[in-house]
């Protein structure tokens, strides 16, 4: 998979199943990061529950984005997040910086596009540690509506 951009962006985020489930439910609506990733409201986060899943749950667009301490973070944005204050604490231990994603608009897909099933679409997949970009015609071929 290339790491070139359109002009509306798609996210393939891995992240723990029990989160993408809070995400699809709606009951998390911010994602934490470390590294603020090249999105903007309007953008698509394509929605992949790591192991023991290895599945693409479902897709969710980008509501906005803020970059602040992790204090700051925290404040505005931990319940959202549905992260104890511990694990958010280890998280960002060693961070200057932290990065919430406000989340809207999920959609679970009728059908999750198994680890093998993505290695059909794609020769060269390899599910990303944190995220990876697709194209517009990448997330076409995963059914990803604009």
């Amino acid at each position: 998979m290339k790491e070139k951009l359109d002009s509306k962006r798609y996210l393939f985020l891995s992240i723990h199943q029990q989160y993408a489930e809070l995400i699809l439910e709606g009951q998390k609506t911010v994602e934490l990061r470390r590294r603020k990733p090249k999105i903007d409201k309007g953008d698509i986060v394509i929605l992949y529950a790591t192991s023991p899943t290895c599945s693409v749950l479902g897709t969710v667009e980008v509501n906005g984005i803020i970059e602040d301490s992790p204090t700051a973070i925290w404040k505005s944005s931990g319940k959202k997040a549905k992260l104890p204050k511990k694990r958010f604490d280890a998280y960002f231990e060693s961070s200057k910086t932290a990065v919430a994603i406000s989340l809207k608009n999920q959609l679970r897909l009728n059908t999750p596009i198994s680890l093998v099933r993505l290695r059909k679409l794609f020769s060269d997949f390899s599910p990303p540690q944190s995220y990876l970009y697709l194209t517009e015609a990448e997330a076409q071929r995963l059914g990803v509506k604009k």
